[in-house]
């Protein structure tokens, strides 16, 4: 029997990566602090997810795709969250804009569950290689032909707002203070 999976936080990225799931027949539940982002899932045959907890329950496989290390832990840590509904056989994967020491933390609390937990980062490989991996395989579109090469010839204008860079490198700028390692550039641009 396939796996069921949940995906909690369908915002930038993971509106797209659930989309992706379930356009490729996974039995898919959905969560979003607001639940009109998840309606277009759920009239394509995704099923809501009442809470962090409830999907832990009843999936398989619960995906984190949320905006920062707060909302991450409140999704896991919480009364209703993940950690309560997690066990043996169930695996928490982290796809979250967060920052490795709170996914260390968190990842341990799961793992004390007897769950299996799992940092998915959603970048970090060679440019190129990635773009012809992901061409040759089932996630081509014509969206990753196109929009892809703004990345790769430099432009890089994917309509991504300043509040998300600011919010993403202040995490980066955060854990090079926590590890000691000064950095030139990032206080400057922050």
């Amino acid at each position: 029997m396939a796996p069921t999976v949940g995906f909690i936080g369908l915002g930038n990225v993971g509106a797209k990566l659930a989309g992706s799931l379930l356009r490729n027949g996974v039995a898919l539940t959905v969560r979003d602090l607001d639940r009109a982002t998840a309606q277009p899932f759920l009239e394509a045959g995704a099923t809501w997810g009442d809470s962090p907890r409830a999907m832990a329950e009843s999936c398989d496989v619960v995906i984190t795709c949320l905006p920062s290390p707060a909302a991450s832990a409140a999704v896991v840590e919480a009364d209703d969250g993940l950690m309560a509904g997690l066990g043996t056989g169930k695996v928490w994967a982290e796809m979250s804009t967060t920052d490795e020491a709170e996914v260390r933390r968190l990842g341990a609390l799961v793992t004390a569950t007897g769950a299996g937990a799992v940092d998915c980062p959603v970048s970090g490989m060679d440019l190129n290689t990635t773009y012809e991996a992901i061409r040759i395989s089932s996630g081509n579109s014509f969206v990753h032909e196109t929009e892809s090469q703004v990345i790769l010839n430099g432009s890089r204008n994917i309509n991504f707002t300043m509040d998300l860079v600011v919010k993403d490198m202040t995490l980066f700028q955060s854990v090079a203070d926590r590890a000691g390692v000064p950095l030139e550039l990032s206080p400057l641009i922050l």
